[in-house]
């Protein structure tokens, strides 16, 4: 995002926990956390979450288990005419989780037929990409959804801000 927009603040109850109420700056990493929250919130416990999303755990139960929050006050509250580089973002973030994903989805039907634990680590070994890697080892044990959440972490966009307040 070359240039940031200005607008009033946008109140999400929580940003960075119970203590902020007005959030002076959107970003893309928040934008990514928060709708990795609503996507993966009701599945996962808090401190697992907090973990793998770099935040405090805190302030994911600062939601009461309300994970879209965040997500519906940017919705809610900014103007129209913005929301749509914030949803934006968010396409782009999960067009890259699903690629990250489906990578490693690739990368495990390649391997699954082996039956010898020790060839098929050996043979996961030799694949570049440590979260494909880890995602092979998650979808052999049947734990697709953490595949998918760790495809997410996988593609945490570096701090781009999408909106600023006028200050």
């Amino acid at each position: 995002m070359d240039e940031m927009v200005r607008l009033p603040p946008v109140r999400v109850g929580v940003t960075y926990g119970p203590r902020a109420s007005i959030v002076s700056e959107v970003g893309i990493t928040e934008a990514w956390r928060w709708t990795a929250l609503a996507r993966f919130g009701p599945h996962f416990p808090v401190k697992f979450l907090a973990r793998t999303l770099g935040c405090p755990w805190e302030d994911i139960t600062a939601l009461a288990d309300d994970f879209e929050a965040p997500s519906r006050a940017v919705r809610d509250q900014v103007p129209r005419q913005y929301y749509r580089q914030y949803q934006d973002a968010v396409a782009r973030i999960e067009q890259d989780a699903a690629a990250k994903f489906a990578a490693m989805r690739s990368a495990f039907e390649r391997l699954k037929g082996s039956a010898d634990r020790t060839a098929f680590a050996q043979a996961v070994e030799r694949i570049p990409d440590t979260a494909v890697r880890q995602g092979i080892f998650l979808l052999r044990d049947g734990e697709d959804l953490t595949a998918e959440l760790r495809a997410w972490a996988a593609v945490r966009p570096a701090h781009t801000t999408l909106f600023v307040h006028p200050g």
